[in-house]
């Protein structure tokens, strides 16, 4: 039981892997979306890069990589001044051990949100963010998990988008597999969502976020994915 309650610790890095699930790109080339990010009370401005194989979102402490082209995710650290990698098939594999470990506890499982499929509902009204029309869209899994967001038509997934958002979500641990069945009703929405609020009752905890973009531009930095110099490798935790 500790074991899962430590792997659903909401930390920086976790809350930057949910980010991966509704930020999209408004076509495949480069982009970069700055939004504004509130948890528990705290607001935190995020940046994400996008290119045709990589994507990195950042609270300005963390950046978090998914790195498709080479199937591996980085983590930098910037106040440790560290970094670590895991690779995609290494990442499968604990995703799999933990699933199997719900699979053996009925219970424990359901305490995660059961494995229900997620359902969509088309809200009414528009409004705009960040210069786009969006669109509201209510996406629930039973009981236990609610995504209210607004989706702009005019912006699409970039190359590879939706591959590498599920491979993010792996960093939850037992959450993952539920997370994805959201993120998967989500291919049914008209565009994609540049703002939501998100909440998730799961072992006891009432998680909610909230995210809406700010600014949106059709490029990234040359230096956007390259590892500081002078930061130390470390192993990756998952």
């Amino acid at each position: 039981m500790k074991r899962f309650l430590r792997s659903t610790r909401i930390t920086p890095l976790l809350a930057l892997s949910m980010a991966f699930a509704w930020a999209g790109a408004a076509s495949a080339a480069d982009l970069t979306i700055v939004a504004n990010m509130t948890m528990r009370g705290d607001t935190t401005t995020t940046t994400a890069y996008y290119t045709e194989n990589q994507i990195l979102t950042s609270d300005g402490r963390t950046d978090s990589v998914i790195d498709y082209g080479n199937e591996k995710m980085l983590v930098i650290d910037h106040k440790k001044k560290t970094w670590s990698e895991i690779t995609f098939a290494e990442m499968r594999a604990k995703s799999a051990e933990l699933d199997g470990m719900l699979e053996d506890n009925p219970m424990l499982a359901n305490m995660f949100g059961g494995a229900s499929d997620a359902t969509v509902e088309k809200q009414g009204g528009t409004r705009t963010v960040a210069g786009h029309t969006c669109q509201g869209y209510r996406v629930t899994l039973g009981a236990k998990m609610q995504y209210d967001l607004c989706a702009a038509p005019d912006i699409e997934a970039p190359v590879n988008y939706y591959e590498a958002r599920k491979m993010a979500t792996l960093m939850m641990g037992p959450m993952a597999s539920r997370l994805n069945k959201l993120y998967d009703a989500m291919e049914q929405i008209d565009g994609f969502p540049i703002a939501f609020d998100m909440n998730i009752k799961v072992m006891g905890m009432n998680i909610d976020m909230s995210s809406e973009a700010t600014e949106v531009k059709a490029s990234v930095p040359d230096d956007a994915f390259v590892v500081p110099s002078g930061y130390k490798q470390k192993k990756a935790k998952f």
